[in-house]
């Protein structure tokens, strides 16, 4: 219920989903369930792979954390230079 009610919280034209959270790789199934078509990436995977970052045109990044945090994460741990990140609340009311 939790995921299904992060994903409903996305933009609906979703097109990959990066899993970067220590747990959410644990929960790829259900996203796979969840999102059908939508493609999920293991930041670990994909970076061991070479294959991240990928080019980033309509990159969009979206958190469950702190914004500014995660942006500055992002910049720090995948050199991307993200201008904004939007935040998905997780209350939940589970």
């Amino acid at each position: 219920a939790a995921v299904a009610a992060v994903l409903a919280r996305l933009p609906a034209n979703l097109d990959a989903l990066l899993l970067a959270c220590t747990h959410y790789p644990a929960l790829a199934a259900v996203f796979a369930q969840l999102a059908p078509g939508v493609r999920l990436i293991d930041p670990a995977v994909a970076m061991a792979r070479g294959q991240w970052p990928a080019g980033q045109a309509n990159l969009q990044f979206w958190t469950t954390g702190n914004a500014q945090q995660s942006v500055r994460s992002a910049q720090l741990a995948f050199g991307l230079a993200l201008q904004d990140a939007g935040e998905v609340p997780l209350d939940l009311g589970i």
